[in-house]
């Protein structure tokens, strides 16, 4: 069975672990770089670049040893910047169960920008039936295998961890001619998906070579720096949405900080064409309606200030729209607020993507903020990529 997204992923072998006073998995990571844990490298979430316009994703399942009680457990795919193609719909995400991956399944996802990426993390459904994800002792450890298969030894929130509740097979294949730049960096994935301590269906993991599993290539991609989360779970905004990690995007301003007068915005990235004097002349008038407004909120003329960046966020500056969003959100207009933050998240500001989420939590749209929680975490990996290369 194949869903739209309703949660994420998890990897791990060997008896559970029993973490006593410990923290669980979920609340260790900081970021998509893995953490270590008793020798094993293990991600909060697999993430990989499309390469093309359009590649064909093949998911099948291995084995599973869930915890009892469980009703179902599956895969969460999500992509940044495309979608998932299913049943001529257009998704940015889907949960696949434990049916579809027992067949194996095939899912076309198609880039529609460069940088592109697709990410995968475990999901589940509790004794009661309600899709889970991104808590508890949820993980995975990946291991890429000699003969070029790449394996996930998923460790599902329910319980101690243990890597082998859920193992897929995961293959990757362009399916068109157009070529897309590459970017980051490798990442190495060392130990074997059997170190964890622990007895438990041991018998169960592959047999990994002593300097361990090595992702090279395309992936996982991880981000290097700056939390997106709290030690309340992974990811999540700040304790309020507020100052939230650093937007992907330039020229955004935070309306909290105290300045002495307008921010300059960041100066229109050149390109290949020349851009239409309409075109400039928009830009730059969005702009200068962006720095007044920065301008007029740090001399205390809030409202005034709103109705500049209302007007720029109408044409489609997004760091106006995530400012005013922030604005709504303390004067406790959450649904302005949520309003503009889709304004500035469509535009892949990561701020604005942990806003969203958080906002969407907690009024009890949980589906949503996990998928815009993936979203956020994922253009910041994209971002940091792309600086580290420009470096």
């Amino acid at each position: 069975m194949i869903e739209p997204v309703t949660s994420a992923v998890a990897p791990a072998t060997g008896t559970p672990f029993s973490p006593g006073p410990e923290l669980p998995l979920a609340a260790r990571y900081r970021s998509a770089d893995p953490i270590d844990w008793h020798g094993s490298m293990v991600y909060p979430m697999y993430t990989e670049q499309l390469t093309g316009s359009a590649t064909t994703l093949t998911l099948t399942l291995l084995s599973a040893t869930p915890p009892p009680g469980l009703r179902g457990l599956g895969m969460g795919l999500s992509v940044v910047d495309g979608y998932v193609g299913v049943d001529r719909r257009r998704l940015a995400g889907v949960d696949v169960w434990r049916d579809a991956l027992e067949r194996g399944i095939t899912v076309e996802l198609s880039a529609v920008q460069r940088g592109a990426l697709y990410s995968l993390t475990p999901v589940w459904l509790d004794t009661d039936g309600t899709a889970r994800s991104w808590t508890g002792n949820y993980g995975i450890v990946v291991e890429r295998a000699a003969n070029g298969r790449t394996v996930l030894w998923c460790s599902l929130g329910a319980g101690p961890p243990h890597f082998a509740d859920l193992v897929v097979e995961v293959s990757a294949t362009p399916a068109d001619t157009t070529p897309m730049p590459a970017i980051g960096m490798p990442a190495r994935v060392t130990g074997r998906p059997g170190s964890a301590t622990g007895s438990r269906a041991a018998a169960n993991g592959p047999v990994a070579s002593a300097a361990g599993p090595l992702a090279t290539g395309n992936g996982p991609h991880t981000a290097s720096t700056g939390p997106l989360a709290t030690a309340g779970g992974p990811f999540a905004a700040a304790a309020g949405p507020i100052g939230a990690a650093a937007d992907s995007r330039a020229g955004a301003h935070d309306p909290s900080a105290t300045t002495n007068g307008p921010v300059e915005a960041a100066a229109p990235q050149g390109s290949a064409r020349s851009v239409p004097d309409t075109e400039t002349t928009a830009r730059d008038y969005r702009s200068a309606l962006y720095d007044l407004g920065v301008a007029m909120f740090a001399r205390g003329e809030e409202e005034q200030a709103c109705e500049l960046w209302s007007q720029a966020a109408a044409d489609g500056h997004g760091p106006a729209a995530y400012d005013l969003g922030v604005v709504r959100f303390r004067q406790g207009d959450f649904d302005e607020a949520e309003r503009y933050w889709r304004i500035a998240a469509e535009q892949r500001g990561v701020r604005a993507m942990a806003g969203l989420a958080e906002l969407l939590e907690r009024r009890g749209a949980e589906t949503e903020a996990k998928l815009w929680r993936t979203r956020a975490i994922t253009a910041k990996t994209v971002a940091e990529s792309l600086s580290r290369r420009a470096v």
